[in-house]
């Protein structure tokens, strides 16, 4: 596993709790560690994004290395989609969804609802993953010239409802990628400093 650090302003303070005295040390006021397989295999410029309950984390990589100048973190995480299913849906048919219906429908993709209350959950989430691919265009993404490698718990929602290119695009619906991350830099220190003692 490889992994990359993605600078941002949100993440590190939710993480702060379970992290050890070492890795508050070496994150960097607000790293984010995103585990990826096979990084080295990225070939070109590819832009990762991580979709999370409350933001998108994105940063090109060009030829598997991270371009630290190209990292933003954007206010579309999956939170904004429940917003979206929830008020779609009470302003159409003055109807409110529960909160558990609306989170079933976002991790399993499956809307078992009603006429017309599942058109109009589809149509906010398609409505979302649009929201999606338009910021990745306003920073630069062109789906004809680079790959986009979409991870978190929101990548799923664009895989079942986003238009996109199938032959530039990647999906890694494990939304334990960050810990595996984590865990992994954690693994890489304790073996350098243990490499550096035996010196």
């Amino acid at each position: 596993m490889d992994f990359f650090i993605l600078v941002t302003g949100t993440d590190a303070g939710e993480r702060e709790d379970y992290m050890t005295e070492k890795i508050r040390e070496y994150s960097m006021n607000g790293a984010l560690i995103i585990g990826v397989e096979n990084l080295k295999d990225f070939a070109g410029v590819t832009l990762l994004a991580d979709i999370g309950n409350g933001t998108m984390n994105l940063m090109y990589l060009n030829n598997g290395r991270p371009m630290e100048s190209k990292a933003w973190t954007e206010k579309l995480g999956v939170f904004q989609c429940f917003q979206k299913i929830h008020n779609m849906v009470q302003d159409k048919t003055g109807d409110n969804l529960m909160d558990d219906v609306i989170d079933n429908i976002l991790r399993s993709g499956k809307i078992e609802l009603p006429e017309p209350h599942a058109s109009l959950v589809e149509k906010a989430i398609c409505d979302y993953v649009e929201e999606i691919f338009q910021k990745l265009r306003d920073h630069e993404y062109n789906e004809k010239l680079m790959k986009v490698y979409f991870m978190g718990g929101g990548a799923r929602l664009v895989e079942n409802f986003g238009e996109y290119n199938p032959e530039n695009t990647v999906f890694n619906n494990d939304i334990r990628a960050n810990a595996k991350g984590y865990e992994y830099y954690c693994y890489m220190l304790l073996r350098h400093q243990e490499r550096a003692g035996r010196r």
